[in-house]
């Protein structure tokens, strides 16, 4: 089927009910309060050209926060973020692929509003049935704790990956 050659589709739903701290400023001073870390949707969409050798990536994920105290005490850090990611990979040759795309955060924490820019580069190296992906990217990233404050974000990912464990044939 030519739909099933050009596109697919993966997405995913994590949530969790772990929870971490964080400082509440009140008229007494710093008092720590516990929030849910946030439940995340991402979803992916890959079209693929040049007989799988150009593929045209669409990331979105979702962060969605919740606050356990936030009914009861001081100002709720419930709130939503976002980020949408656009790319574009390119297989230089077989063994080797070449990536770059944007990165767009958008942010609603404690009433307060934030857009972010920053982007993603990096390369694959296919040995056999495992790539080994080497990306970096750069971002503002929202905090939750500094509702309306964003850090510069720089990272560095290595990834080891084995394709075909449970696709013979494509």
């Amino acid at each position: 089927n030519l739909i099933d050659q050009l596109l697919s589709l993966d997405s995913s739903l994590t949530y969790s009910t772990q929870q971490e701290e964080y400082l509440y400023l009140s008229d007494q001073g710093h008092e720590p309060k516990e929030a849910r870390f946030p439940m995340v949707l991402e979803t992916t969409l890959t079209g693929s050209l040049m007989d799988r050798r150009l593929f045209l990536v669409g990331k979105s994920i979702i962060d969605i926060y919740t606050s356990l105290e936030a009914a009861s005490e001081g100002p709720s850090r419930t709130g939503i973020m976002t980020r949408t990611i656009p790319s574009l990979e390119f297989w230089v040759l077989d063994f080797l692929s070449v990536r770059a795309g944007a990165i767009v955060t958008w942010s609603k924490i404690m009433d307060r509003q934030y857009t972010g820019f920053g982007g993603v580069t990096g390369l694959s190296f296919r040995f056999g049935q495992y790539d080994l992906d080497l990306n970096y990217t750069f971002m503002e990233r929202v905090s939750r704790l500094l509702p309306g404050n964003a850090t510069p974000d720089h990272r560095v990912l290595f990834q080891l990956s084995r394709s075909g464990n449970f696709i013979t044939e494509r």
